[in-house]
């Protein structure tokens, strides 16, 4: 070979490394554009929707599903799909037999098909190889533990190559942090609005609550009411029996009351053994029936000591209503408060209900 000849092919093979190393550059900048914007989605709003739509503006990915496995019905659920697969794919259930999810949810392992227009039996018979001529199924972990599994499909057969396989390995890497990262966050968030001991609101989450509804109520003419309640004699329980006992107590009285508010209600440990309860649109007379309901449950409720035997407890309630006009949140708990002294001076285990 001729000095020309060689020196052709060699800047020939210079452009083409400098091509790849071009196109390698070009790629880690979209991982590191998608990871970027994953990690940002840190407060889980619409994750699983916007992970694909990430893909796709980052990544040109244009066929991503990424399903969820429901414990309860224990099938696997689209929960993030790319515009395109949104016909196919939306609303389906998937069991842990089909052919492509069930099998990398089961064993943990992915699945890499190059061209399915050729392949026949089981694989060609799931949904998620419909109109796929290739396709990539990688399962999504959370502390080594399969959550979930990610779909990556194309028209064509061979769009993939074993470039894209370590790319979608990277992307499942990604999700499976920010998972974690939204889980974590998530119960950071609810240890910092809950009471500790009873997992009820707590006393600052009640008043921002409180708040919100006072401005909601004023603004569309909404009612509102508020219970408030404090275990009659409890200051006895403590001295006689304990404080871990009375921690017992106050989780039982929290059992109770989460058995019968509503998922729009809000209740709460105040403070102590003094509970409150926020009841958006609520009434006065429906309020009066939940805090009676309230009360004949915490009379039924008993408890076993060594030095008293079985004993039960009961509560002083003040209910509350609010109108248009109500001046602020603290003299909503102020009226609530003197009703529930008022029902205490009264006699243990009452309930006194008045407007404001």
């Amino acid at each position: 070979m001729s000095l020309k000849a060689e020196v052709n092919r060699l800047r020939k093979e210079v452009v083409e490394l400098r091509n790849h190393l071009e196109g390698k550059v070009g790629e880690l900048n979209a991982l590191f554009e998608f990871a970027a914007s994953v990690g940002q989605l840190n407060h889980g709003i619409n994750i699983y929707r916007l992970i694909p739509e990430s893909l796709e503006l980052h990544l040109g990915l244009e066929e991503v599903a990424i399903f969820e496995f429901d414990q309860e019905r224990e099938v696997l659920r689209p929960v993030g799909l790319s515009s395109r697969l949104i016909p196919r794919l939306e609303g389906m259930e998937f069991s842990l037999k089909d052919p492509i999810l069930g099998k990398v949810y089961v064993t943990g392992e992915p699945l890499f098909y190059t061209d399915l227009t050729g392949r026949g039996g089981k694989v060609r018979e799931s949904p998620v190889a419909r109109g796929a001529g290739s396709l990539i199924a990688f399962p999504i972990k959370k502390r080594d533990r399969v959550t979930g599994v990610f779909v990556l499909s194309h028209p064509e057969v061979n769009a993939f190559d074993g470039e894209t396989l370590s790319m979608v390995k990277t992307v499942t890497r990604f999700i499976s942090i920010v998972l974690e990262n939204v889980e974590l966050y998530q119960y950071a968030r609810m240890m910092a609005e809950r009471d500790s001991l009873t997992h009820l609101y707590n006393h600052g989450t009640f008043h921002s609550r409180l708040e919100y509804e006072l401005e909601r109520g004023a603004r569309y003419g909404r009612p509102l009411s508020v219970i408030m309640f404090d275990i009659d004699g409890f200051k006895l329980i403590n001295d006689n029996f304990g404080h871990a006992f009375g921690d017992k107590v106050l989780r039982g009285v929290a059992g109770i009351v989460n058995a019968h508010v509503r998922k729009t209600d809000i209740p709460a440990r105040y403070g102590g053994d003094e509970f409150a309860i926020l009841l958006p649109e609520t009434d006065l007379e429906a309020a009066r029936a939940i805090a009676g309901r309230i009360s004949s449950g915490l009379a039924s409720l008993t408890f076993d000591t060594e030095k008293a035997g079985r004993i039960s407890i009961t509560a002083s309630f003040g209910v509350t209503s609010c109108g248009p006009d109500t001046p602020g949140r603290e003299k909503v708990v102020e009226h609530a408060d003197a009703l529930m002294y008022e029902a205490k001076k009264e006699g243990y285990g009452r309930v006194h209900c008045r407007s404001m």
